[in-house]
């Protein structure tokens, strides 16, 4: 995962990448999962209508982007639900 942070130069922020592979140990309930579950379906809704968007006005480069992360966040939501699902 790319965590992207404004970093300052000078009077100007510069975008920086970083790549995200370290894990964490997390205890949730099934209600809490639940919940981070349907905030998930809320943004990827966001990201499937600007993927749309996006391709309809011929940008290529935010359809990409908007359907990387719509794919991020499904399969995000598929680990969290099949955890509540057992």
């Amino acid at each position: 995962m790319r965590l992207r942070s404004f970093v300052p130069i000078g009077a100007v922020y510069q975008i920086k990448d970083t790549l995200m592979t370290d894990s964490i140990n997390l205890s949730l309930s099934s209600d809490e999962i639940e919940m981070i579950v349907d905030a998930l379906e809320a943004d990827l809704e966001g990201y499937v209508e600007a993927a749309k968007e996006a391709r309809g006005n011929n940008n290529r480069e935010d359809v990409t982007t908007f359907t990387e992360a719509a794919t991020r966040i499904q399969t995000l939501m598929s680990k969290l639900q099949d955890l509540v699902e057992e």
